[in-house]
């Protein structure tokens, strides 16, 4: 870690990968990769997001935007879909 900086682990406290699992989804729905993997950057109280296989904008993404926009909260779903 010394060849790093004595601010490398500090620095890595603000990041975490996440692997965001997407379920079996209907042949009648756009197909969708299985899996996602982004990154997390949080720090001074902001949160933002790194999704390579995404289009959404600004990139990074604020995390709020994100959710909103990647997971769309707001469509309705039919009962057996929902977790």
């Amino acid at each position: 870690m010394e060849a790093c900086g004595s601010n490398s682990v500090q620095m890595l406290i603000h990041y975490l990968s996440c692997l965001i699992l997407n379920p079996p989804f209907p042949p009648s729905l756009p197909p969708s990769p299985p899996a996602v993997v982004a990154l997390l950057e949080t720090g001074d109280g902001t949160a933002f997001i790194y999704d390579l296989n995404t289009r959404l904008e600004p990139f990074p993404c604020p995390a709020s935007h994100y959710v909103k926009r990647a997971f769309r909260p707001d469509i309705p779903m039919k009962e057996e879909y929902r977790q």
